[in-house]
């Protein structure tokens, strides 16, 4: 009896996780859309968008995982409904479905585990590397005021070092 409530909390709380790890797929994709929005065309985007990719896929993998659970329980149930029947080849059948979608069940939360990870990684680089592209075009930046500025203190000091009119 102890045996049953513990596998229930057991199923209950992986259940929960990968809810959870669903529901932080689904925010982090927002999130990174939102920040992203205004954003020119560049490098750094490549692991952002795989980055979500990847979320794309946890939260897939989340869903599937959700699905092969289902299917464990149905299978269960007709194991327990051949058991009581007397079925005993109906009961093996079950009893392989159940262990398959089970063992399915958890790769797939194992794979949203490491693809909600992957995507934070991604996303982490992909932010560096705009911080450090943002670095490089202000090291490029010849003037505050732009090209049209530098263009007027470049002709204002050569026309100065000439003595000619301003």
């Amino acid at each position: 009896m102890a045996y049953d409530k513990l596998s229930e909390a057991h199923a209950r709380t992986v259940e929960w996780q990968a809810a959870f790890i669903q529901g932080i797929a689904a925010s982090a994709m927002a999130f990174a859309i939102h920040e992203t929005s205004d954003r020119t065309p560049s490098l750094s985007l490549i692991p952002i968008a795989i980055a979500l990719s990847c979320w794309a896929g946890s939260f897939a993998c989340g869903v599937l995982n959700n699905h092969a659970r289902q299917a464990a329980i149905a299978a269960n149930i007709g194991a327990n409904v051949a058991h009581d029947r007397g079925r005993t080849d109906l009961e093996d059948k079950a009893l392989v479905r159940f262990g398959s979608h089970t063992r399915l069940a958890g790769r797939y939360y194992i794979r949203q585990l490491w693809l909600i990870l992957a995507g934070a990684v991604l996303y982490v680089g992909g932010h560096g590397m705009h911080i450090w592209e943002n670095d490089q075009t202000k090291n490029v930046q010849i003037a505050p005021g732009g090209i049209k500025r530098a263009t007027h203190l470049l002709k204002q000091a050569s026309s100065s070092e000439t003595g000619e009119a301003k």
